[in-house]
Order: C-alpha cells, then sequence, then structure tokens
C-alpha cells in the first residue's frame, strides 16, 4: 500500500516493532519494499521497444523495484534510429514500456521535465520562465527628459520601475593589472570608501589592499579571494563587477597585491561612494558557486557603514517616476530640478534551459516563485503524455521526480514588489538602487533589504515551486521525490526545499568527496520533518571501467552512516542493442545489461535491500540538533559540528520559528513522526531576522541545554547529561544507529584496519547479534563484556570493506566471553553453547565473565579441488568452470564446511550438486556447504563475471574445501 505525505510518516512510526523472528527473516530474504530503484535514462532518441523490454527484464531479475525515465541528450549513432520525444513514436515506444513494467511488476517514476535538471520545456515563454532584474542609468538633468532608457535583453524585458536619485560627484581612481599588482595613484588625497573590479567570464583573483598613508605607513583594507567560478553558466550576471566597501580612509596611493592565479580581472577603481559590498552576489545575480558547497559561502561580508550620512542616498530622495517607456523603450517625462540619474529597472529571462535535454523538448525553465508559471509547466509536460495512457499503463507510473536544483538564480517574478512588501513590511521600491551598489539609507538598511530579499526568494522557492508540484502530485496520485540540494547556484533554503516533498534524497560520487553533505543534508530533512525513508542517488561518478560492487562498498556504507536508508542506482541507460560496453552516458556507473557484471549483481541488490531492512528498522537516533541559519542561500550545513561518538541532525528556522519546544528533559519537534533531542545548538551565523532572533532567545530560556557555539566537544555535552553513543574504539570507524521498542541497531563500517576490532556501545544489559548483510547470516556475538554506561563488543574484521549491524533487543545471555588470545570468531549457537571458528590452526585461552578459562584447538584442515574452464567465455565475458571431485576421508557433510575460491574477478556465483551458490562480489568468495556436499562424487559449477569487456574473468585460486575440528577443554 502506498501512503503519501505526513499520513505516511505518522503510520510507519505508529507501527508497532516487529518480533525478532519476523525481523530475521526480512533481513535475510528482504521484502519486496527493501528493493532498490534506479536512474534509467533513455539517451539521444536511440530506443527500440526490443531494448527496453530486454532492460525491464533485467532490472526485475536483478531486483530493481522502480526506474525513474529521463530522456537524455545524445548523439545518435550513425544507422541508429532517432526517436523524438512526445512524439507518437516516443509515445508508442513509452506505452510499451509502461506496459512490460506492468508485466514484470516495476514501477515507474518521471523526471518533471525532459533532460534530468529541472524544470523546462518549449511551452515555457520568457514570461514564464526564471527572470532576473536588469537596468539602466542613463544621466539627466531637472525639467523635460526624453531618452531610451529600457534595458535591453535578447528575451523581452518587463517593466518593473523607473525611478531618478540624485548624481552625486564622487572622486575616483582607476587601474589595471600590472603583473601581479594593481596601483591606484592620484595626485590630490582622496577619502576611499569601495572598490569595483571589472571582470571577464570564468575570472579567479585572490589579493589584499593597502593604502599608502601620508605618514608613509601603510593600512589593510581588503582581504580578497575570489575562487574558480568556472560554472558562471548558472549567474545572470556572471561578469557583473565585483564591488566592496572598506572604512574609509584618505590617502594618494592604493595597492592591490594579487596572489596566486590571476584570471579575467581586467581593470579595477577605487573610489569614495560608499557602495554595498557585493551587490550582485546579494541580490543572486551571482552566487560564485563552488564545486562542492560549503557552509556559510552565502554570508556575504557586512557593508561598512559611511562616517557621513548626507554621502549615502535616502529613500526619501528617491523619485519614483510615473511614465513607463514607450513600446520603443522611450521615456518621457518631467524631472524635477537638480543633476539626477534616471533607473529604469525591469525584468527578463535568465535565458536558462533544462538540461540535459535533447533538442526539440529543450526550452526555458519554468518560474521557481510562481505557482501560476510551475503550475503551467507541469500541466503541459504530463498532460498531453496521461491523455494517451490507458488505465493499466497510468497505474504503473508512481512518482514525480525532481533531481538536484541546477537551474541557476532568480530574483524577481509577477507582483513580486507586492509580495517582498507583505513579507518583509515595507516598499521595496525604494530600495532598488541598492542593486546598482547604491547605499539606501544606510549599509545596514541596505544589507537587510538584500537579505530580505533572498530569504523571500527561497522561500518562494520551497513554497510555491516545490509545494506545488507536490500538490500537483497529490491531483493525480503520484508522490514527489526529490533531492533538496542544488549545485552551481542553488538560491534556496535546503531544509525547508524539501520540506515540501514526500520524498527527499542526497546523492553521492565515487571518486570525488561530494556527498557527505548532500547525504546529510537529506536525512536531517527527512528526520525533523517525518519522512520515513532517507533516499541517495547512489554511486554517480564520471565512467570509470573499475567501479565494481566491492569497490564501492565502502564508500555507500560512509553514506548510510550519515543517514542514508534506501539507495537509488546511478544509472542504468536503455539499450537499444545487445552487445558489450553497450550504450553509456558521459557519467554514472557502468550499470545495465550489456556491462558483463550486471546480470549476476542480484546478491549485491539483495545487500542493499538487507541495509535498508535494517536502517528503516525502528527511528533515527541523534542527540543534537545543529541550527544552520537564517541566512539564505543555503545548501549545506556545518561540517563534523560534534564529536565522533555523538550523531547529530540539522535543524532550520521553520522548526525553531513553529515546531520546536523543550518538553520532557527533550527538544521535541511537534510533527508526526519527526525527531526528538537531548541538546540544541545555535551557532552566530550572522543576521538572522528579527522574529528569529526573538524565537532563538525564548529557546534559550525554556530550559533546555543550549549551547551557541562550533563545534561542540565531548566535554560541554558530557556537562549536560548527554554521553557519547559509541566510544573507546580501538580504531576509527564509522557508524549509525537506530532506536527500536526493545534496544538498538548499530551499523558498524569503514574500519581503519583488519585484524580485533572493539568499541563500546550505549546500551545495557542486552545480547549483541551479528547481522552480516553481504551473506544475510544472523549469529549471536559471543565476545563482549559490560562495562559503565554500555556493552563493550569485539569482533575480527577480515577485509577493509567488512560491515555489519550489532543488534541489541534480548536479555544478554551470561557468561559472555571477555578475552581471547587470537585471531578467531566466538559465537554463541541455539543453546547458548561456544562455537569458535578460524583459519588456521591453533590453541586459543577463552575468559568468560564468570572468571572461568577454557582452552579451544581449531585443527584447520583443507582440500584442493581442481575447477577447469568450461568452454569459451560467452559473448559478454563470463566464464563457466567446473569440477568432479570425492569428499576427502575424515571429512563429514554435517560439520561446517567451506567451498573457498580464494581470489576471483571479480564474481562468483553457481551451484553444488544442483543446490544454489549465490554470487559473491567481495572477498571471501566462500560459501558454507556442508549440508549440499553428500557421500562419493560431487559435481561443482562455477560462473564468474569480469569487469568489462578488457578484463577477464579469473579464479586465481586456490579452490579449496575449509573445515575445522573444534575442541574445547
Amino acid at each position: 500500500m502506498k501512503l503519501h505525505g505526513s499520513l505516511s510518516a505518522l503510520l510507519a512510526f505508529l507501527i508497532p516493532l516487529t518480533a525478532a523472528g519476523d525481523l530475521d527473516s526480512r533481513f535475510t530474504d528482504p521484502v519486496e519494499e527493501t528493493k532498490p530503484w534506479c536512474y534509467w535514462y533513455w539517451l539521444g532518441g536511440d530506443i527500440t521497444a526490443e531494448g527496453l523490454t530486454r532492460d525491464l527484464e533485467s532490472m526485475a531479475e536483478v531486483g530493481i523495484k522502480k526506474a525513474f525515465t529521463a530522456s537524455i541528450s545524445g548523439r545518435p549513432r550513425e544507422g541508429r534510429p532517432h526517436v523524438e520525444i512526445l512524439t507518437d513514436d516516443w509515445m508508442e515506444l513509452f506505452r510499451h514500456a509502461l506496459r512490460e513494467a506492468h508485466r514484470l511488476d516495476i514501477e515507474i517514476g518521471m523526471f518533471n521535465s525532459p533532460g534530468y535538471s529541472m524544470s523546462g520545456g518549449p511551452w515555457n515563454k520568457p514570461e514564464q520562465s526564471m527572470r532576473h532584474v536588469i537596468w539602466t542609468e542613463t544621466p539627466a538633468e531637472g525639467g523635460g527628459f526624453s531618452e531610451v532608457v529600457r534595458p535591453v535583453s535578447k528575451f523581452p524585458v518587463q517593466d518593473i520601475a523607473v525611478m531618478a536619485v540624485p548624481r552625486r560627484p564622487f572622486a575616483s581612481i582607476s587601474s589595471r593589472p600590472d603583473g601581479n599588482v594593481i596601483r591606484f595613484q592620484s595626485e590630490e588625497p582622496i577619502t576611499a570608501r569601495s572598490m569595483s573590479l571589472e571582470v571577464g567570464p570564468k575570472y579567479t583573483f585572490a589579493g589584499t589592499l593597502h593604502a599608502k598613508l601620508a605618514d608613509g605607513s601603510s593600512r589593510q583594507l581588503l582581504r580578497l579571494d575570489r575562487p574558480d567560478n568556472s560554472r558562471d553558466t548558472c549567474d545572470s550576471q556572471p561578469t557583473a563587477p565585483e564591488i566592496y566597501s572598506f572604512a574609509e580612509v584618505t590617502a594618494k596611493e592604493f595597492i592591490l597585491e594579487l596572489e596566486g592565479a590571476t584570471r579575467k580581472l581586467l581593470s579595477a577603481t577605487i573610489s569614495a561612494e560608499p557602495k554595498v559590498s557585493q551587490p550582485y552576489e546579494k541580490q543572486l545575480a551571482r552566487l560564485h558557486a563552488r564545486q562542492f558547497p560549503e557552509w556559510k559561502q552565502h554570508v556575504y561580508p557586512d557593508t561598512v557603514e559611511p562616517a557621513g550620512r548626507g554621502l549615502v542616498l535616502q529613500a526619501n530622495e528617491v523619485h519614483l517616476i510615473d511614465e513607463r517607456p514607450d513600446a520603443e523603450g522611450r521615456l518621457t517625462c518631467t524631472l524635477p530640478e537638480g543633476s539626477w540619474t534616471v533607473l529604469c529597472f525591469g525584468m527578463t529571462s535568465t535565458g536558462k534551459t533544462n538540461i540535459p535535454a535533447p533538442p526539440e523538448a529543450t526550452g526555458l525553465e519554468c518560474d521557481k516563485l510562481s505557482k501560476e508559471h510551475t503550475r503551467h509547466h507541469l500541466e503541459s509536460m504530463f498532460t498531453p503524455i496521461f491523455a494517451k495512457l490507458s488505465a493499466e499503463e497510468r497505474s504503473v507510473i508512481k512518482t514525480i521526480v525532481a533531481d538536484s536544483y541546477e537551474a541557476g538564480t532568480q530574483n524577481w517574478t509577477d507582483d513580486f514588489d507586492q509580495i517582498l512588501e507583505q513579507r518583509i513590511g515595507y516598499d521595496p521600491i525604494r530600495f532598488l538602487p541598492t542593486f546598482t551598489g547604491r547605499t539606501v539609507n544606510s549599509a545596514e538598511a541596505s544589507d537587510t533589504f538584500l537579505s530580505d530579499l533572498r530569504r523571500t526568494v527561497a522561500d518562494l522557492i520551497s513554497e510555491n515551486y516545490l509545494a506545488t508540484i507536490n500538490e500537483y502530485g497529490d491531483e493525480v496520485g503520484l508522490d514527489v521525490w526529490m533531492e533538496n540540494y542544488g549545485s552551481w547556484g542553488f538560491p534556496g533554503d535546503a531544509l525547508y526545499y524539501g520540506k515540501h516533498a514526500d520524498m527527499v534524497s542526497g546523492e553521492f560520487w565515487m571518486g570525488r568527496p561530494m556527498g557527505v553533505q548532500m547525504c546529510r543534508i537529506a536525512s536531517s530533512t527527512a528526520h525533523i520533518y517525518g519522512k520515513p525513508r532517507v533516499f541517495a542517488e547512489s554511486y554517480t561518478s564520471f565512467i570509470k571501467p573499475f567501479h565494481h560492487p566491492y569497490v564501492m562498498k565502502r564508500r555507500a556504507e560512509e553514506l548510510f552512516t550519515h543517514g542514508v536508508n534506501h539507495a537509488v542506482l546511478h544509472v542504468v541507460v536503455h539499450q537499444p542493442q545487445e552487445g558489450v560496453p553497450g550504450r553509456n552516458p558521459w557519467f554514472g556507473i557502468q550499470f545495465h545489461r550489456n556491462t558483463p557484471w550486471f546480470m549476476s549483481s542480484r546478491s549485491w541488490v539483495k545487500y542493499h535491500q538487507r541495509m535498508h531492512t535494517m536502517l528503516q528498522e525502528g527511528k533515527p537516533s541523534a542527540d543534537i540538533a545543529v541550527y544552520y541559519g537564517d541566512f539564505s542561500p543555503i545548501t549545506v550545513g556545518p561540517e563534523n559540528p560534534v564529536p565522533h561518538g555523538y550523531d547529530f541532525d540539522y535543524i532550520n528556522s521553520d522548526v525553531l520559528l513553529n515546531h520546536l519546544e523543550f518538553e520532557d528533559s527533550r527538544w521535541v519537534i511537534d510533527l508526526p513522526g519527526a525527531s526528538s533531542y537531548g541538546a540544541l545548538v545555535i551557532p552566530d551565523t550572522g543576521h538572522v531576522r528579527p522574529a528569529v532572533a526573538r524565537r532563538i532567545a525564548e529557546l534559550k530560556k525554556a530550559g533546555g541545554p543550549v549551547f551557541d557555539s562550533l563545534p561542540i566537544t565531548g566535554d560541554d555535552l558530557a556537562s549536560t547529561g548527554l554521553n557519547p553513543v559509541v566510544w573507546d574504539a580501538n580504531q576509527d570507524f564509522k557508524w549509525k544507529v537506530r532506536e527500536t521498542g526493545s534496544g538498538r541497531i548499530f551499523l558498524l563500517c569503514n574500519f581503519e584496519r583488519t585484524g580485533p576490532f572493539e568499541a563500546n556501545l550505549k546500551v545495557e544489559g542486552l545480547q549483541p547479534e551479528f547481522f552480516d548483510p553481504v551473506t544475510g547470516q544472523i549469529r549471536k556475538l559471543a565476545t563482549w563484556r559490560e562495562v559503565k554506561g554500555g556493552t563493550r563488543v569485539r569482533f575480527q574484521i577480515d577485509d577493509l570493506a567488512d560491515s555489519c549491524f550489532v543488534v541489541f533487543r534480548e536479555p544478554a545471555v551470561e557468561p559472555s566471553v571477555t578475552a581471547v588470545d587470537g585471531p578467531i570468531h566466538l559465537w554463541l549457537d541455539d543453546a547458548g553453547g561456544l562455537v569458535a571458528e578460524g583459519d588456521q590452526s591453533g590453541i586459543h585461552a577463552v575468559t568468560s565473565s564468570d572468571g572461568s578459562t577454557k582452552q579451544v584447538q581449531i585443527e584447520a584442515h583443507q582440500s584442493a579441488i581442481e575447477l577447469q574452464p568450461h568452454g569459451e567465455p560467452d559473448a559478454k565475458g563470463l566464464q563457466t568452470y567446473t569440477s568432479r571431485f570425492v569428499l576427502p576421508s575424515g571429512i563429514r557433510p554435517a560439520n561446517p564446511i567451506r567451498l573457498d575460491l580464494g581470489d576471483v574477478q571479480i564474481m562468483a556465483g553457481g551451484s553444488l550438486n544442483g543446490r544454489e551458490l549465490e554470487t559473491r562480489w567481495m572477498p571471501p568468495f566462500a560459501w558454507e556447504v556442508g549440508e549440499f556436499l553428500r557421500p562419493g562424487e560431487n559435481r561443482v559449477e562455477i560462473v564468474v563475471s569480469p569487469l568489462n569487456q578488457d578484463t577477464p574473468a579469473r579464479i586465481g585460486g586456490p579452490t579449496v574445501l575449509k573445515w575445522e575440528v573444534v575442541t574445547w577443554r
């Protein structure tokens, strides 16, 4: 049953916790709902019905539950068909895919736009698109005025306001770079207050501005660092001047000393005019995006207050002109006496289009601040498609998909002056000169207006764009899945943005650090707004032939410890033909039926299901809520705000203002399914709105623990009674914990080294159980002991990619093993007896919590098996090996016996005496086969999957049967 919105979250947390046996069965053999999803890209219009069928059949075979379809740009191969999106031919293929998905019980999600980002199409007109403010400045004198003033754009310009502001003379000095220096010199001293730099596309610079004073000393005025803005295509005014203010100083000479790489810094001007610091950034015309978003990257420097009030334009000095430019852009009016600058403000399309979409489906991005224009886009996209589907076909589509925000910025929309005034409480029109760099009323007032504007844009993107997609989804019976962060110019508030979707997702890459912050933002959004599942676009990368499940495992589990509990695999690409290497995009894991190891990946997919099962069990657990600020844009929170043994979520202004209270010694969010916290962290992040400042003051008086600086230390938290959840480990590792009604579930992974692992876990009086997500094996851990405030567990790490869930749910079985003098595994059997396993012969001392000591002797045996290739590799490089062997004397099939292949490249599975050997995709490539063996001759068949077409499949061996004789004394 599919549930929507907050109701699903409420029910998820009200469902009674399952019995132990039920969890065991769901872990060993996971249920349908835990199957991973995938992206399913159709590239360059090269689409065939046969290929669609085979794609879906292969997804069903390996265990994919839902596929997100997206039509992506790409060059059709010579001689191949090119089906244009939304044509009758395309519709027939799409309907065929839906029918086949229905037959195979696969659900379909549709991107809300051609391409994957964001919400654009040829149906969006310029006046319905994302728009930004542009202007002209025309000098004028009092009296009759008639000039062409409307700004020019490649798109139509809609008028916002026309005004005249007093024109005041300000001294200035301009200069150009000479090597790594820009030197400004004047015959007469000037009192300087600002610097403007002219830049070209994709500029970068860093340096320090000094003034040389009359007494020969030097004063530092500014420290600048503008890193490479290589993705300036998402900015509406990427080459606008860089403007900075500083405390006024009088001098004849100024020096800007440049450091490191400097590119496209054309000239600079020192001026006596008091200007707004970074006005183009503050108005969202340029976000100077970084490849990996950082907290506070959009906390801009305050504008310096000039000493003289008469230097600053006052709002009551702004002369608003009622007349509007005519069709040719000419303004005819009468100006009051004096010298003026006529400012004509208009809005025009940013020109941003959906990417990477086929040319016939590429068009302007819809206006993200407008419910009306967002709905127009959605109806234009979906209504013609839905009208042509049968009821059965339509029933397969379950989800609207909104990928990461990559549509760039906008800062105006229809009637935005009225919307702004209603939200901020004052007339925004008289503050429009701040867009040009002019200071209005005061430096503080100018910065506040621009901050209010950015905050309003952020809120409207959430309320008018994403919430409208969700409302539309409710109307047509579809959930909305979205990635609630942005790259290269996200002008919103990530947590508030994610509030308005049914399902939120992060993203992580292979080979790049991007991912931790995005996934933490998604999980925090889910936890504070009561969404039980946290998704991640998983394993995104630039195509690398060496990526396969084993090498990807540690990276995935790192992100699971940041709150992800359902993977969306990136990417299955439609394969119109058979043959290795198949059709691939320029990025993403090669994960499709023409990848040699794809059809062997069912056990890897099942591993994901086990991870999902455990990480969706119970509810999330984090003791600390970290406020990430009221500034905007804001994409991520502070990195590593708490010590290693504690967990945290980010919270935002919406939660502070509307949902957070201190009750029963916890900070409680009053939303169904939302988390609660033991401590609250509210660091200083600069400007906050008055209502937020008042609420913060109230919360600090509520009686609960509140910290106001980062990072928080363990001593800080211990002083409030909050002790770590994990502590005193013998090596570095990563972890996540889930709360259940009877105990806790710990994910432990990303170990620093192999060998014995020990750590204290915050659970008392319960038995630790070891759940292996790769094999599905569940065993009671024998090696543990009670410590103050928790349980110290000990087990062996055999491979750096190992991971496990340690589950506490039943009363502890005493005595436990508190010490063992060797690298062996110790478990409890169903009767509570000790079971020892080891790969090497030896005698080991075992000490129990009751003080008793035992010795266990392990005699390790093995017998070689000769596997031989059976024929040649098949068309995709899979190689079959076979062997017939007789059990060695003295071995009993009832004993624990392992078939171990040794070194394998890269996956292996098969059968023994007709019984399935589930594919292994990481070491050890071994199976427990005691119950499969029989006296006399045994037959084994192994199929090995290669990495790619250039790397043959192989078993490096040695292949052996392994068994131990264990003696206790």
